[in-house]
């Protein structure tokens, strides 16, 4: 029973490992900002984005659209803690000598940071030339691309 509840533990933490951002830049284009932490990657904040700018395209009543410009920023960083001492005494010759430690603790990492993408998005009309070109919202999001848009995306 132990090792479900810890199963369970780590598959909510890794289920929703992004988070998307919505700013409106004209009535026809938004900047879409996705951060996701480290289990995610690179191309799981992505995969997020891409999805999510499909998921705001249909939030707005259109089907098409294009993605004008691309940027990502990788901040994660993860430090190493070395074993701490647990003091000193003082030896027979004078001198003060580390106290003995568990010999298994190892020292500890920590791992801070964010994956992060922006996309600008531009929302394509029926009547805006490049129409036909543009991605098409549904077909990028799948047979369940209502659940996404109710919903949104948030798993790598």
């Amino acid at each position: 029973m132990k090792q479900f509840a810890f199963f369970l533990i780590v598959l909510t933490g890794l289920a929703g490992c992004a988070e998307t951002t919505v700013t409106p830049l004209s009535a026809n284009s938004f900047l879409l900002t996705t951060s996701g932490d480290e289990f995610c990657g690179t191309q799981g904040v992505m995969r997020v984005a891409s999805r999510m700018a499909a998921v705001e395209t249909l939030r707005r009543g259109q089907d098409r659209y294009v993605i004008q410009s691309v940027g990502h920023d990788n901040s994660i960083r993860t430090q190493y803690h070395a074993p701490v001492s647990r003091g000193f005494v003082l030896g027979a010759d004078g001198l003060a000598h580390p106290v003995a430690r568990n010999p298994f603790d190892i020292g500890y990492s920590t791992t801070t940071g964010s994956n992060d993408t922006t996309l600008t998005v531009t929302v394509l009309t029926k009547s805006d030339p490049g129409y036909s070109q543009g991605l098409d919202a549904r077909q990028v999001l799948g047979p369940d691309w209502e659940s996404h848009v109710r919903n949104g995306v948030v798993d790598c």
